[in-house]
């Protein structure tokens, strides 16, 4: 049993997935993610490895999604001046939970946008840009993360209603908290 394959997994319009215990990697075309799902409900990924992608997981237009204990590392792969990389990123996602997940030298932890979602209990270490960004966010929370030797800790944009509370930025080389125009 090779448990170390390297795949590339796309849910679209799905109820209740559950991705767990895979390696993804190499998918570094533009958009490209290694777990993708596209308006699904109800599903978790957990316990998964990613590396080297544009993002290691992406979900859009997706409600109820419970990103678990991954490890996220050097995604980051149009390193081009761009930030838009990341080890994770939710577009228009809503209701979703990003939780006790470890990000090592990606060109950001986690890139969101929707409402009622959650990042908690994370932990990004030396993340190129910024370790969490909320843009075009509502009523979110990101509580409890750790982010320490990067550019940013948490970044706010363009967003309303976000808390951002008991985190530890540490060593962190422009901001720990940057909050920018139209963000509350």
């Amino acid at each position: 049993e090779d448990r170390n394959l390297e795949i590339k997994l796309v849910s679209a319009g799905y109820d209740s997935v559950a991705i767990r215990n895979c390696r993804v990697s190499n998918y570094s075309a533009s958009e490209a993610a290694g777990i993708f799902l596209n308006t699904t409900t109800n599903s978790g990924i957990a316990n998964n490895t990613g590396f080297d992608n544009m993002y290691a997981i992406s979900a859009g237009l997706s409600v109820n999604i419970t990103i678990a204990n991954n490890t996220l590392y050097n995604n980051n792969a149009l390193d081009v001046g761009s930030s838009r990389t990341a080890g994770i990123r939710l577009t228009d996602t809503n209701l979703s939970s990003i939780i006790g997940n470890n990000f090592t030298s990606n060109r950001r932890g986690v890139s969101i946008s929707g409402f009622g979602n959650t990042i908690a209990n994370n932990t990004a270490t030396g993340t190129i840009y910024v370790a969490f960004i909320a843009n075009g966010a509502n009523d979110m929370l990101i509580a409890d993360n750790n982010a320490s030797s990067g550019r940013g800790g948490v970044a706010v944009r363009s967003s309303g209603n976000v808390t951002v509370r008991n985190n530890i930025l540490s060593s962190n080389n422009f901001a720990g908290i940057d909050i920018r125009p139209n963000a509350t």
